[in-house]
């Protein structure tokens, strides 16, 4: 005969602990190294769905990804208000007892999530609206607008934890990961071991516009002095332009160098281009796009290096 064992009652002082350790804050380095690595990991295409041009996740996989990310209870979402902004109706047909229902509704959501330990890490807080048309339900109209709005807003707090959750989706749909890379989570604390990602430009001022290091925008440099020049072996299009050189033909042998670059060799040339650009000898969409694809190519050689010393170690 098995005999069923009660646990121990819970005592103040244990709901007291419990309390304690629940109200205090955790950090992102309270992570673990799997949920850093998983979080910046590159986003499924299959994954993705495309409705009207638009590319998002369904609400489906958000929850399940937030699971896995953070386990089970270790995310919480609280609705902070759902209203009903919009109703009408319409008769169906020419049955004045029956009617079409249109209705819409705004959400206000928090999304919190956890460390393993059950601290809090942080919470988002974002909104949506939903509505559901032409229905013949007065109930299923109602709830099909709420869970539209609060999917919605659940999906737009959820997006602020980087391109498992969609946030590379912003770019044009793009699926390559934008973060790439997290500060806290370097040993070292060296913003070398990090790229950059894709950069926007929205005034034309500094390398800041294309991606470019903290260390590039704090630089000043006379306006009337020239480019620094960059040692590197000839014929790396990241050495200084020959008196003849064009900007247009810099580029395209910058572009050409990239396949074969490595780490170091990409750091150099993010270092030449941005002080091209503060020089303004190369124009800012220019560097826009050069930046773009030289971050790209840091992930791709990122990738192998990781691949390599995988092999290595097995």
């Amino acid at each position: 005969m098995t005999v069923a064992i009660p646990e121990p009652a819970p005592t103040p002082v244990m709901d007291g602990l419990a309390a304690q350790l629940h109200n205090q804050r955790a950090g992102t380095i309270d992570l673990t190294d799997r949920q850093v690595a998983y979080l910046l990991g590159e986003l499924r295409q299959d994954r993705v769905r495309v409705h009207q041009g638009n590319s998002y996740l369904e609400g489906w996989d958000v929850r399940r990804t937030l699971t896995r990310i953070f386990g089970f209870g270790g995310w919480e979402l609280t609705t902070t208000e759902l209203k009903c902004i919009r109703e009408y109706s319409v008769p169906s047909g020419t049955d004045k007892k029956k009617f079409r229902w249109w209705a819409s509704y705004r959400a206000q959501v928090r999304l919190t999530v956890y460390a393993p330990d059950g601290r809090k890490i942080a919470h988002f807080e974002d909104g949506s609206a939903g509505e559901s048309a032409n229905q013949p339900s007065h109930g299923d109209c109602h709830d099909m607008a709420m869970k539209t709005a609060l999917t919605g807003a659940l999906k737009r707090c959820a997006v602020n934890l980087g391109d498992q959750l969609g946030l590379s989706l912003y770019r044009n749909g793009d699926t390559e990961p934008v973060v790439l890379g997290s500060l806290p989570h370097v040993k070292d604390r060296t913003t070398t071991e990090v790229a950059e990602g894709p950069g926007v430009a929205e005034e034309p001022a500094d390398m800041s516009e294309v991606g470019g290091t903290q260390e590039a925008q704090e630089e000043e440099r006379p306006a009337d002095q020239p480019p620094a020049a960059v040692a590197t072996p000839a014929p790396d299009p990241a050495a200084p332009p020959a008196p003849e050189i064009t900007p247009e033909e810099w580029a395209k042998k910058f572009t050409a160098a990239l396949p074969d670059a490595d780490l170091d060799k990409l750091g150099v040339m993010q270092a030449d281009l941005s002080e091209r650009l503060k020089a303004k000898w190369i124009a800012v969409p220019v560097a826009r796009n050069l930046m773009t694809e030289l971050n790209r190519r840091r992930g791709e050689a990122k990738k192998a290096a990781q691949a390599g010393g995988a092999g290595d170690a097995a």
